[in-house]
């Protein structure tokens, strides 16, 4: 039997340390794959670092001014040529087994996640709310209350079907991919969601069942600059909710005015916590949410 290809996309922004240190991670694995990278808002140093002497194939793309995470992936999915697609961020540790283990895993699975933890010093304390919710709801969207759970950092002893999957790592069958795109208006700022609209289109479009599977662990070492990291309370908060609206009148519109609802009072609670007027910045990402075409 032809053993299967792998497609590795990976999108970067003034990471060439992390782009470095990825690259370098890729030397050992020992399935046949090929690197497809978009480089956001070229630079000298990252093209200097993909133009070494690889083992490998890369295919480098690139947009000479910022463009975005989605639109990024987009391109590259037009060059993929592998039976798989693995989504990868840039600041992630890659072992050399990496690809080992997802050929073992598309045996059985046509789309899943390995575990992602953090390095010691990024790890945080969950309060008691979110730890109960990522524990019993680990990569499921409370529809009526607009929230969506992550909770790929949980130790599992068995594979957990999910509703959506981290984007630091997603792993596709080509097929289900060839016809489905990043929404590239999710893309905008501070890229909130698009992982999560991605995954719900492909499930629509293919009736599949995303997995989140034990036994392997990705570190996600979260670059403190570069990508789409945002310091803005405001800004970050904009593009959270406009997505967010966005994103159920796209997908689950019967959940859209519970969620409009709850999301002025988590705003009303926001404005308190960061000592911000948020309510502004709510009413405008609402609209924008609301009359974003898809």
């Amino acid at each position: 039997m032809t053993q299967p290809t792998f497609s590795l996309i990976i999108p970067t922004k003034r990471r060439p340390n992390e782009i470095r240190d990825v690259l370098t991670n890729l030397r050992d694995q020992t399935e046949t794959f090929e690197v497809v990278l978009f480089n956001d808002e070229r630079d000298e140093e990252t093209e200097t670092i993909v133009n070494l002497d690889w083992p490998f194939e890369i295919k480098y793309l690139y947009s000479e001014q910022n463009s975005n995470s989605c639109r990024s992936r987009n391109a590259c999915l037009e060059k993929a040529t592998g039976d798989w697609i693995v989504f990868l961020d840039d600041d992630l540790v890659i072992e050399p087994n990496f690809l080992t283990w997802v050929n073992e895993q598309s045996l059985t699975y046509d789309c899943f996640t390995p575990q992602i933890i953090l390095p010691p010093n990024k790890t945080k304390t969950r309060g008691w709310f979110k730890q109960f919710t990522q524990s019993h709801w680990t990569g499921k969207t409370l529809k009526w209350l607009g929230f969506f759970v992550a909770g790929f950092d949980q130790k599992i002893t068995k594979p957990i079907p999910v509703e959506h999957m981290v984007g630091a790592t997603m792993i596709f069958k080509h097929s289900l991919v060839k016809d489905v795109r990043f929404d590239e208006w999710i893309g905008e700022g501070t890229g909130y969601l698009d992982d999560t609209d991605f995954t719900h289109s492909v499930r629509a479009r293919h009736n599949t069942q995303p997995y989140l599977l034990p036994g392997y662990t990705m570190m996600h070492l979260q670059a403190s600059s570069g990508g789409n990291r945002e310091h803005d309370p405001k800004r970050w908060f904009y593009y959270y909710q406009a997505h967010k609206i966005y994103f159920f009148r796209k997908h689950i519109p019967i959940a859209l005015p519970s969620v409009v609802l709850i999301s002025a009072v988590e705003a009303t609670l926001r404005s308190f916590q960061k000592r911000s007027n948020l309510l502004s910045t709510y009413v405008r990402a609402t609209i924008a949410g609301l009359s974003q075409k898809s």
